[in-house]
């Protein structure tokens, strides 16, 4: 079939895109599976959400595409009709209650800090349910698509891949998706960040009566205490009373300082940091809910119009809702790097190779030592000789 110049762009813009998607989401995967200090519980969602990714930007998209240049008939087969139907609803619903499991997790964490969190061992219990979950949700799906054969004029006929379900339980499905894989986790999902909101907003309006603000003014009032006692100290002629006096007000100084630099800014910092990764998570969400909304009205329309929600592939909605959904598997990433110093260290470092500089170091060294160790014995026995 001959593809016209703009759908050829518009298919390089995204293959384009789902190469950087895969691959950057393969490098967030094994950074989180081989680097031990990454291996927390907020980055083990992450990486469960780059596997979601990964499977749709590898998989299911790429036959959308496909769809695009062979949109008369359908002769991928019955599997296929059931992956690039089925696969979708799974992979979406698998990364919405992955970043539900991530919401409540970043609320125990801030709002319940006092409470014990939660532990790898838990949270790779809680992805593997999030899968068997996503799989209970879009069963139905696989089991709803098939390919049939439709009968255009006299003798032609087409291989169609479309709903087999009775158009109420076909309706009932896409309701039943659409509250449980889109609706319900986004409610968690905000209801989450409003608590975290709320609660960092209660936190900095009494920040006034927290200790920082305390030592702060004690540490004014100290000065203050100097100062008066120098003014002491030259107006009279009491040397010793004078420093005896001006001792405690340093030592009280000294612990001040001392408490301000071992405690507060450490945490300060710990909250900064938390909050950089709560802001970095509800973009991930907003993103999410707005590259996925096209695919889920378009569905439950289609299904209420006893249509095949795959229909018009050139349409301009379409193709929205394909740049959408291809966006939505690659600006994860992007979001790790500008947000999260760990996450981009540890991607430069595999860009760059420099763990094999490291290895290489080690190695070259181990060597030496091994060539100098023979070289002594070497000479040791020249000397017994």
């Amino acid at each position: 079939m001959s593809v016209s110049l703009e759908l050829g762009i518009f298919l390089s813009i995204i293959s384009m895109i789902l190469i950087f998607a895969v691959v950057s989401n393969f490098l967030v995967v094994i950074i989180v599976a081989r680097n031990k200090k990454m291996r927390s519980a907020t980055n083990i969602f992450i990486g469960n959400l780059s596997l979601s990714d990964i499977i749709l930007g590898a998989f299911v998209l790429p036959q959308n595409l496909h769809d695009l240049t062979h949109a008369e008939n359908f002769h991928e087969g019955e599997i296929l009709c059931k992956i690039v139907n089925g696969f979708p609803i799974f992979c979406i619903t698998a990364s919405i209650f992955t970043l539900v499991a991530l919401s409540c997790e970043r609320k125990h964490s801030i709002v319940h800090s006092l409470r014990p969190q939660l532990t790898l061992t838990t949270s790779k219990k809680i992805v593997v349910s999030v899968w068997v979950l996503a799989g209970i949700v879009s069963t139905p799906s696989f089991v709803e698509y098939s390919v049939t054969t439709v009968g255009l004029k006299k003798n032609v006929t087409i291989e169609s891949c479309g709903s087999t379900f009775h158009r109420t339980f076909s309706i009932f499905n896409g309701l039943c998706v659409l509250l449980l894989a889109y609706v319900i986790p986004l409610i968690i999902m905000w209801y989450n960040y409003v608590l975290i909101i709320k609660f960092v907003m209660k936190k900095t309006s009494s920040v006034r009566d927290t200790p920082t603000f305390q030592l702060k003014r004690n540490r004014n009032n100290a000065h203050c205490g100097n100062n008066e006692e120098m003014t002491l100290k030259t107006t009279s002629n009491e040397n010793i009373t004078t420093n005896s006096t001006s001792k405690p007000s340093t030592s009280r100084l000294e612990t001040i300082e001392t408490t301000e630099k071992r405690g507060l800014p450490s945490n300060s910092f710990l909250f900064a940091k938390r909050m950089k990764i709560i802001k970095m998570l509800i973009l991930v969400a907003v993103l999410f809910a707005i590259c996925w909304l096209p695919y889920f009205v378009s569905l439950v329309i289609a299904k209420m119009n006893g249509t095949d929600d795959s229909e018009d592939y050139k349409g301009s909605y379409n193709l929205l809702k394909i740049f959408l959904a291809t966006f939505s598997v690659g600006y994860n990433v992007i979001l790790y790097v500008i947000f999260n110093p760990n996450f981009r260290k540890a991607i430069l470092d595999i860009i760059y190779c420099r763990g094999c500089k490291k290895r290489r170091t080690i190695q070259t060294g181990s060597e030496n030592k091994e060539e100098k160790g023979q070289d002594r014995n070497k000479m040791h026995v020249s000397s017994v000789a």
